[in-house]
């Protein structure tokens, strides 16, 4: 499966923060099915500064990708494209590491906003995190090192422990839908694929 998840956003007015999605989401400008009509393409042009013609054309672009995917767009506080191939909203999606970006998006802002003394606690690359003050469920600690991990190495994904073995077996097989051994050798072989092919390495 494939996902292409495009976020664009951009200050609004004023600050909105949506609900949890059982109580609404996001606010939306489209139509509940079907394509906004040209007053709707208006209002949508008008409240978020958006073509959604041309949104479109992304989304089918996008949507040659094999598999499934999906696009989401949420501009100015709303919800002004959103399309689906093989799925819907409620799909869960192997995304891999694509969260890896809005992760270090996400922290990068939090960074900037402890600096400016918006938060009620520091924080910053080197704040050891297994503690009371940040994870209190971490506790009792199985292992002392961990005591002296930073926010700088769960980014890193790198704490200088040693690897925890995860079982071969269910829940990480295939047939429960989680990453398993034969699909991580699989994505080793796609990349020195394309490596060899476009990188000529």
């Amino acid at each position: 499966m494939n996902l292409a998840l495009t976020i664009l956003l951009a200050l609004p007015q004023e600050a909105y923060f949506p609900p949890p999605e059982d109580q609404g989401g996001w606010r939306t400008l489209l139509p509940e099915t079907g394509a906004p009509d040209a007053a709707a393409k208006g209002k949508i042009r008008e409240t978020a500064g958006v073509d959604w013609d041309r949104l479109a054309q992304a989304w089918e672009f996008n949507a040659q990708v094999e598999g499934g995917t999906g696009m989401l767009v949420v501009r100015r506080g709303h919800v002004v494209g959103e399309w689906y191939k093989e799925g819907d909203r409620k799909k869960a999606y192997n995304i891999y590491s694509s969260s890896k970006a809005y992760t270090s998006c996400a922290f990068g802002i939090l960074l900037a906003d402890s600096d400016a003394g918006k938060l009620a606690k520091k924080i910053t690359l080197d704040t050891k995190v297994c503690t009371e003050e940040w994870l209190p469920e971490a506790f009792p600690l199985p292992d002392p090192r961990k005591a002296d991990i930073t926010l700088r190495h769960l980014l890193n994904m790198a704490s200088g422990l040693g690897g925890e073995n995860v079982p071969g077996q269910a829940p990480f097989d295939k047939e429960s839908k989680h990453l398993a051994l034969d699909d991580i050798r699989d994505s080793i072989e796609e990349l020195k694929f394309y490596r060899a092919r476009y990188l000529k390495i």
